[in-house]
Order: C-alpha cells, then structure tokens, then sequence
C-alpha cells in the first residue's frame, strides 16, 4: 500500500498534516465516554462540599481536583485540535465497533495499521449507524516503549461524533479523505481477522 494512501498520518516531527481543528462540547463527550469525567467532576464536587459543610482543610484537597479537572479538559481539547483526523468505518453493530484506519510512520518507511474501537453512539455522521457506515477520528500517537522507534507503537483515536453535532465540521474532515483511500482502506480491512475484536492490526504492504 503506497504511502500516499493513507492520508490522515503525523510527519516525523510529530505534527498532524490532517489535524482536526474541532471545538469540543464536554456535554457530548461526557454523554459517550463517562468515566474520566464522573470521576473527575465527582471528585470536585466532592472536595468542595467537603470543604464548604466539613471542614475549611478538604480545600487542599479541592485545589488539587481542580487542577485534574483543568488538565483533562485541556488535553481532550487538544487532542481534537491537534490530533490527527483519520478515516474509519462501523464494521459491527452489536457491539459497535469502528475500524480505523492509520499509518504509524515517522516519516520513513510506511507501518500501515487498523484499529478497531468500541464506539457507544446513537448516531453516526448525524444518520442510524449501520455497518459499513463512514466516520471520522481524531487521534493523537505515542511512543510508550522506545521513543527512538522509526514509528509511532500506538495511536488513540476517538469518534468526532462524541465532541460535535456540527454537519459543517463532519462534511469538512471527511472531504480530506479521497475515494482512492476509502477504496484502500476496504482492502486492507479485509487482512483483519474475523469477528472483528478490539486491538490494534498490523498490515501487510
């Protein structure tokens, strides 16, 4: 698969070339992925009732929780601001799973890759989600054994159907990707093995 194919890759600076330049909205995200921000908010609120009814001495407490709460809006935000946008497709339903489709090179030789996500939506691109359907991600890559590797090991990339309802934002992402990506990405979603599962897929060129 040629390099040019993949449309949606960091250079070796670590820089997107597609990046997403979306604004999220925290109540979407926190409708789609609630974990992170139940325990995050949940642990303010908590430090600062704390504080208010308890006793003054929780604001040490309360101080720390805020900070947590600012850096992990901040990093989402960055993430869809400066992660790379990335083509995928909803390939089951029951779960819903979303293969999306990457290439970890630096910028040397290419090191092409599937990832399949769970993704927990009503919707996909404003429609029913059906398989087959078409998305985009965001995502931002890591080095998390060897930063000196000539490729990046992982990537994380998540549904802008979880950050925005905006069609304008969505039609503008997914006219970055060309007919001829969409067309090797149903090619290499074939050397993926069947039923689709949670991971990360290394491709064969």
């Amino acid at each position: 698969m040629a390099r040019k194919k993949v449309e949606d890759e960091y250079d070796d600076t670590g820089v997107a070339s597609n990046p997403g330049r979306l604004r999220i909205n925290p109540i979407r995200w926190a409708v789609h992925y609630p974990l992170w921000p139940s325990i995050w908010t949940g642990s303010l609120a908590l430090t600062i009732v704390a504080t208010w009814i308890i006793d003054g001495a929780f604001i040490f407490l309360a101080v720390p929780c805020l900070a947590l709460n600012f850096l992990y809006w901040r990093n989402l935000r960055l993430h869809f601001w400066l992660g790379c946008a990335n083509p995928a497709i909803v390939v089951t339903l029951d779960p819903m799973l979303v293969a999306v489709l990457s290439d970890l090179s630096k910028g040397e030789e290419d090191y092409p890759v599937i990832k399949i996500i769970r993704f927990p939506a009503s919707r996909v691109m404003g429609q029913l989600p059906q398989i087959g359907s078409r998305l985009v991600t965001v995502a931002t890559y890591s080095n998390k054994w060897d930063p000196h590797l000539p490729h990046w090991d992982d990537f994380d990339p998540r549904p802008i159907d979880a950050v925005t309802t905006n069609i304008g934002e969505l039609d503008r992402l997914m006219s970055t990707f060309s007919a001829e990506s969409w067309r090797a990405f149903a090619s290499c979603l074939k050397q993926v093995p069947r039923p689709y599962r949670v991971g990360l897929y290394h491709l064969k060129l």
